[in-house]
């Protein structure tokens, strides 16, 4: 069975249970597929990351065949309206539109608030980095994928799924792809770097801005410095993540 987000956001949770964790989220016109079901809550993969997760049932609407182009939200907020009604939408939300730029959505033509991209489209270096910016201040969520809350690598795969290049979710999963550089004056605007803890794993990713400088959540969506040691926070005067690897996805 295939489902499709047609709210701002849903919430994927590692167990079937509303106290669960939140691991991830879908944003409005994500697809999945359904591959398990326990009592109201549906065991969920996301066609975009494979990502697996728990949505309750009273969120999951089947999906119908795709009307239109798709396009991608590249306003850090948008929203689809039609008379009274309201949606909200994330940056990297999909619509449907038709040839005249209205969505198509639960049979009705709305409005779309805020610029859109296509959903192919050609990787830019600096039009990533100008979609990263957008996110500043954003507070931290663990599992959040959208502009009212994100992770370290929720940022990372709507930033890079924006400009046509697809990550998996979580960052030690994103420090398998791509090709490692061995130092910073070897990368480009649009790099990711990883961090580890005290074991070894890598539990950060950020994307550089140029060789001295990071923006990542942590906290908030911010830009701090970085060295071959790691992020440098300016504000507290101290390093905060240990520098692992560098990877070059673009």
């Amino acid at each position: 069975m295939q489902g499709i987000c047609t709210y701002s956001s849903v919430p994927l949770r590692a167990e079937p249970s509303s106290k669960s964790e939140m691991v991830s989220q879908l944003l409005f016109g994500e697809t999945y597929r359904v591959i398990g079901h326990e009592k109201n809550w549906m065991q969920v993969v996301c066609d975009f990351d494979d990502y697996q997760g728990w949505l309750h049932e009273n969120q999951f609407v089947e999906a119908k065949p795709s009307e239109g182009q798709k396009v991608l939200l590249n306003s850090a907020l948008g929203e689809l309206v039609h008379s009274n009604e309201h949606i909200r939408l994330s940056m990297g939300s999909v619509i449907q539109i038709n040839d005249a730029g209205q969505a198509l959505h639960n049979g009705k033509l709305w409005e779309v608030r805020g610029e859109v991209r296509s959903a192919v489209t050609t990787p830019n270096r600096d039009v990533m980095t100008g979609d990263a910016l957008q996110f500043v201040n954003t507070p931290y969520l663990w599992g959040g994928r959208a502009i009212w809350g994100i992770d370290c690598s929720g940022f990372t795969q709507v930033i890079y799924k924006l400009n046509g290049l697809s990550l998996m979710r979580d960052a030690y999963q994103q420090a398998s792809q791509g090709q490692t550089l061995s130092f910073l004056d070897e990368t480009e605007p649009g790099d990711l770097a990883f961090f580890d803890n005290e074991d070894g794993k890598i539990v950060h990713v950020g994307i550089l801005l140029d060789s001295r400088r990071i923006i990542h959540a942590g906290g908030c969506v911010r830009i701090d410095k970085i060295d071959q040691e790691g992020i440098f926070n300016v504000d507290t005067g101290r390093y905060t993540h240990k520098l692992r690897l560098i990877k070059k996805i673009v």
